[in-house]
């Protein structure tokens, strides 16, 4: 599991919406972990990267989008390097 797997999904997802107007992506998605995880295909362990990395990305994403909006910055130009982020848990 991964970053590019999950927004994939949701993507495929998203797409369903003309046949399906209650479609719900997240939902969706959130079900699937649990069906991989229930059938053994994915261990409990892989989830933390992943939100780690969905999260990290969206940090990235406003921070991008800020500094376009509010810093005068040409939007042209590419986004700043990859945030890291580390938790320590006591």
């Amino acid at each position: 599991m991964s970053l590019d797997w999950a927004q994939d999904f949701l993507r495929r997802e998203a797409a369903r919406i003309d046949a399906d107007p209650l479609t719900n992506s997240v939902f969706s998605l959130s079900q699937t972990l649990f069906r991989k995880l229930e059938s053994g295909e994915a261990e409990p362990g892989q989830l933390p990267a992943l939100a780690e990395e969905v999260h990290l990305t969206l940090l990235d994403e406003r921070a991008d989008q800020f500094r376009r909006q509010h810093s005068g910055a040409d939007a042209a130009l590419p986004p700043t390097s990859r945030l890291s982020l580390t938790l320590t848990f006591a």
